[in-house]
């Protein structure tokens, strides 16, 4: 009997010489939390009188499961987890044994930016 993994999805695209395509995995730790970059306005005696945020976006860190033959998804790849569109900022293997992978993935979703091309 071959063995069965269930659980929410990862997709990210690969782009080779032979043509696009995708890989998948499945997600086995996620954290999400909302994020922005932020400035100060300051008074003439340089005093904060405001604070100002912009670059809202979500940080997203998962753990996938796939086979190790899987590409590992490269920084700036997009990647969808959980139906949410982010791009990937870095992603390293965690271990790699009997066939599968565990790859650990920092991805963001922008507010202001579309990664339908």
């Amino acid at each position: 009997m071959d063995a069965l993994i269930r659980g929410r999805q990862a997709i990210w695209g690969i782009v080779s010489d032979s043509g696009d395509t995708y890989a998948s995995g499945i997600i086995v730790k996620k954290s999400r939390k909302k994020a922005s970059d932020t400035d100060f306005v300051l008074d003439d005696m340089g005093f904060v009188i405001a604070q100002v945020f912009f670059n809202q976006n979500d940080e997203c860190d998962v753990n996938i499961i796939c086979e190790s033959g899987t590409s590992q998804p490269e920084n700036g790849d997009d990647i969808t987890l959980n139906g949410i569109d982010c791009i990937v900022q870095e992603s390293d293997v965690a271990w790699d044994q009997k066939g599968w992978k565990m790859l650990n993935v920092k991805a963001k979703k922008y507010a202001n930016l579309d990664t339908e091309a």
